[in-house]
C-alpha cells in the first residue's frame, strides 16, 4: 500500500519540481516508509532519483510514497523500472496472486531482482500490456510509464478499493492517490460538483462512476484504465476491462455443490489476502463476514497469534459484545475492544475530513478510525475487513424487495406470498416495507417526479435551494434502478459499483491510510462475485427470508453457528443519533458559522428552524445534520468555491 502521483506536461512546457514535491508531500501518510522520483523526456528517456528536483527540465514525472509490505528491503523500491529500462511502474496496492504470474512468466524466460508483488505486476504488463489485468487478484492504481514513447499507462481494480484522481490544468494531466493533493497543484479547480453535491446532501454517496465533490476533479472509474500520450495529455478516454455479466442464465448446480465450491473459494482467498511481510490483524464485527475471516485465518496459522480489533457500542440495541466475545472465545485469538467517547467526535471532525477527502457519509467512520488508530499503535501495518460481502451475496434487507421482485416477476405467487410471511417472521420486515420499496423499484425517474407532483410532495426537500440547483441543472435523481429481467442482481451490482459500497470503500482507504496502515478485503475479488452472480436467486437469499443463505451454509462449520444463524446484525453502525446529540454546542457554532452560511445550495431559513428544532429535542436529529456539518467545515478546509 502505498501513494502516486504524476504530472504529464503539455508539449513544450516541463514539470516545476516544487509542483510535484508538494503533491508527494500531501500523501505522505500513505508512504512513510521511503519515496522516490522518475522523470522523463523525450531526448533524455527516464531518470531515477530521490528528490523532486529531479524533474527540472522534464516533460513527464512520477512520485512514489511507499508503505513497505511485501519485500522490505530496498529491492522494492519504486519507481521500479525494467532492467532493458523500458517501462516504469508507481504502485499502490498489493497483487495477492504474485507468486503464481510470477512462475507464469519465470516459464517464459523472464527473470527478476526482488521478491516484490511490484516487479511481478511490472514484468506482466511487460509481457501482456493491458492483458495483464485479467491475470491479477488484488487491489490497486497504478501508472506505467513507457520510457521509450513517453506513453502512460494507470488502471485501477475492479471494486475501486484503491483510489485514483486525475485533472486537467493548463493543457497538463496531473493525477494522484487522494483528492486533496490535487488541490495543491496551482491552478487546481475548487468550484463545487453541483450535481455530486445533491446526491451527497440527499444520499449521503457521491462516488458515482467517476464524479468527485470538486468539478474538474475526476476518478479513474473502477475496473478501467487509460492511456494518456506524452504529446496529447488533456486526451483521457478510460476504457472499461472488466464488468459482471447480469444477463447470463444462472449455473446449474446443486446448492450443497454451490456451497462447497463457495467453501473452497473464501478459504483460498483469505489465504491470498495472510500474504505479507508484516503482522496482519483483523477487524472483527459480531458478524458472520470477519468472523469468517478470523476463523480462516487462524486455521492458515495456527503457529501465530492472531489479534482482532472490535468496536464496541454504548448503545446496546447495536452493541455487538457478546457476539465478539462468543468468537473470541471459540477461536482463541487475542481480542482487543475499542470503545469511544461520543464527546471527543467534534474534536476530531476537521481531522477526519482532512483524511476523507470528501464530505463524510456516516459517524461510522470515526469508530472505524479509532480501529485503525489501535491496530496501528499495536505495530499493525496489515488489517483485514469483511467489507463486499453483503453486496456479493446480498446481505442488506433492502435486497428482500428486489428478491420479491423476482419471485412475482416469475409469476411463482405462492413462493412470493411464503416469502412476505418469512420476512416478517424472521427479519421483522412487514410487507408494507416490501411493497413500498418494490414500487420504487418499478418507478422510474420520471414517473417518480411526477407522482410526488400529483402527491404535493417536493422533488426537493424544502431545506434545499431549489433554484440554486435548477441553475445548476442539477435534476433530482433517485438511485440506480433495478433491471426487470435480473432485479435482485442489478440491484447488487448498483449497491457494489454505483453507491453504498464504493462510498465505503473510499472511507476505509483514506481512514486506513491515514494511519498509514493497509486494509485488505478479502471477499472483493472477481471470482468471488462472478460465482455469487451466477446463481440462482435462491441461493443467495431463499424463500424463507435468509439473506447471504449460500455464504451461511459455506461457512457451516468454519463460523460458530449463533453466528450463521443470526437474523439481527445491520452492518458496522454507530449511534449517530446519540454521538451528534452529545455535541450540539459545537455543532451550533459550525451551522451558525460564515463558512456555513455562505454555501448557497441551502435554504438556510428552513435550515435554520430544523436546527432549533433538533436543539430543543436532540431526539429529532437525523442524517442531515452531518451532512451539513461535513460539507461546512470540508468546504472551508479545501476553499471551495461556490457560485
Amino acid at each position: 500500500m502505498c501513494g502516486i502521483t504524476g504530472i504529464i506536461s503539455p508539449p513544450g512546457k516541463a514539470t516545476v519540481p516544487e509542483r510535484l514535491g508538494a503533491l508527494s508531500a500531501a500523501i505522505r501518510h500513505r508512504g512513510p516508509d521511503g519515496h522516490g522520483y522518475h522523470a522523463w523526456s523525450p531526448d533524455s528517456g527516464g531518470r531515477f532519483g530521490d528528490e523532486p528536483e529531479i524533474a527540472r527540465g522534464h516533460r513527464i514525472a512520477l512520485a512514489h510514497r511507499r508503505l513497505a509490505i511485501i519485500d522490505l528491503s530496498a529491492d522494492g523500491r519504486q519507481p521500479m523500472t525494467t532492467a532493458d529500462g523500458r517501462v516504469t511502474i508507481i504502485l499502490n496496492g498489493e497483487i495477492y496472486n504474485y507468486l503464481e504470474i510470477k512462475k507464469e512468466l519465470e516459464a517464459l524466460g523472464r527473470r527478476f531482482d526482488s521478491t516484490s508483488d511490484t516487479e511481478v505486476l511490472l514484468q506482466a504488463y511487460a509481457q501482456w500490456g493491458s492483458g495483464c489485468l485479467a491475470r491479477l487478484t488484488g487491489m490497486w492504481a497504478f501508472a506505467i510509464l513507457d520510457n521509450s514513447t513517453g506513453e502512460l499507462f494507470l488502471a485501477r481494480d475492479p471494486f475501486g478499493i484503491k483510489p485514483l484522481y486525475y485533472m486537467i490544468v493548463d493543457g497538463a494531466f496531473v493525477f494522484a492517490s487522494e483528492v486533496h493533493a490535487l488541490l495543491t497543484y496551482p491552478g487546481a479547480p475548487r468550484r463545487i460538483n453541483a450535481a455530486a453535491l445533491h446526491d451527497y446532501l440527499r444520499f449521503g454517496f457521491t462516488d458515482r462512476f467517476d464524479a468527485t465533490m470538486v468539478a474538474g476533479i475526476l476518478a479513474l472509474p473502477a475496473a478501467h484504465f487509460v492511456t494518456i500520450a506524452a504529446d496529447r495529455p488533456a486526451e483521457v478516454r478510460p476504457q472499461r476491462y472488466w464488468q459482471i455479466d447480469l444477463g447470463a442464465a444462472p449455473r446449474r448446480m446443486s446448492r450443497d455443490d454451490a456451497a462447497a465450491e463457495l467453501r473452497d473459494m473464501v478459504r483460498r482467498n483469505v489465504e491470498l489476502h495472510l500474504r505479507s511481510d508484516v503482522p496482519v490483524a483483523i477487524a472483527l464485527s459480531g458478524g458472520m463476514d470477519s468472523a469468517a475471516i478470523a476463523m480462516l485465518e487462524k486455521e492458515q496459522r495456527r503457529e501465530q497469534e492472531t489479534c482482532t480489533f472490535s468496536f464496541i457500542a454504548e448503545s446496546p440495541e447495536i452493541n455487538e459484545e457478546a457476539w465478539i466475545d462468543l468468537l473470541i472465545e471459540q477461536s482463541a485469538v487475542n481480542g482487543r475492544k475499542i470503545k469511544v467517547d461520543p464527546q471527543a467526535l467534534s474534536g476530531e471532525l476537521d481531522n477526519l475530513i482532512r483524511a476523507a477527502d470528501e464530505p463524510i457519509s456516516t459517524t461510522s467512520i470515526f469508530a472505524q478510525s479509532k480501529i485503525f488508530t489501535a491496530a496501528r499503535a499495536a505495530g499493525f501495518k496489515v488489517i483485514l475487513s469483511g467489507q463486499g460481502a453483503d453486496e456479493i451475496f446480498a446481505g442488506y434487507l433492502p435486497y428482500l424487495s428486489s428478491r420479491l421482485r423476482g419471485l412475482l416477476g416469475k409469476g411463482q405467487l405462492a413462493d412470493a406470498i411464503r416469502f412476505i410471511r418469512a420476512c416478517r417472521r424472521e427479519n421483522k420486515v412487514s410487507p408494507s416495507y416490501l411493497i413500498t420499496h418494490l414500487l420504487g423499484q418499478l418507478a422510474t425517474g420520471s414517473i417518480e417526479r411526477a407522482m410526488r407532483r400529483i402527491a404535493g410532495q417536493p422533488t426537493m426537500p424544502p431545506w434545499l435551494n431549489k433554484a440554486w440547483f435548477d441553475r445548476h441543472g442539477v435534476v433530482p435523481r433517485g438511485v440506480s434502478r433495478n433491471r426487470r429481467d435480473a432485479p435482485l442482481k442489478s440491484h447488487l451490482a448498483n449497491t457494489l459499483f454505483d453507491y453504498t459500497l464504493p462510498a465505503i470503500l473510499r472511507h476505509t482507504d483514506r481512514t486506513s491510510m491515514a494511519h498509514s496502515l493497509e486494509c485488505r478485503v478479502p471477499f472483493l475479488t472477481t471470482e468471488l462475485a462472478e460465482f455469487a452472480y451466477s446463481l440462482p436467486d435462491d441461493y443467495l437469499i431463499d424463500v424463507e427470508g435468509r439473506t447471504k443463505s449460500i455464504l451461511r451454509q459455506a461457512m457451516r462449520g468454519i463460523v460458530p453457528s449463533e453466528i450463521l444463524d443470526r437474523r439481527d446484525k445491520i452492518g458496522f453502525d454507530t449511534p449517530q443519533r446519540q454521538w451528534m446529540a452529545a455535541n450540539m454546542d459545537s455543532w451550533d457554532a459550525i451551522l451558525k458559522s460564515d463558512a456555513f452560511r455562505a454555501i448557497p445550495a441551502f435554504d438556510h431559513r428552513t435550515v435554520a428552524q430544523d436546527w432549533r428544532a433538533m436543539m430543543a429535542d436532540p431526539g429529532r436529529v437525523d442524517a442531515r445534520l452531518w451532512r451539513w456539518l461535513n460539507l461546512a467545515r470540508w468546504s472551508d478546509i479545501n476553499a471551495i468555491e461556490y457560485s
